[in-house]
């Protein structure tokens, strides 16, 4: 006897290549926005230049205010 249950029925999920993404840059328009905390800010301005530069003509700017740190999609 088998210790494995065996499931039918269940459909096959899609290939997921690489990790998910933990900003909503594929998401974005031009004119979005989202914040992080000031202590998030670095990380997250590094993922959007990074990410801007895997995605031709794709560019964020960046701002931080006293309790936040706030990126908006710019093309």
């Amino acid at each position: 006897m088998s210790d494995f249950q065996i499931d039918r029925g269940l459909p096959i999920p899609e290939v997921i290549k690489g990790r998910p993404m933990k900003y909503p840059f594929a998401d974005m328009q031009v004119g979005d926005s989202f914040s992080v905390t000031l202590k998030q800010g670095r990380n997250a301005s590094t993922a959007a230049r990074v990410y801007a530069h895997r995605h031709p003509g794709v560019q964020f700017t960046s701002r931080k205010d006293v309790e936040n740190f706030r990126i908006w999609r710019t093309a």
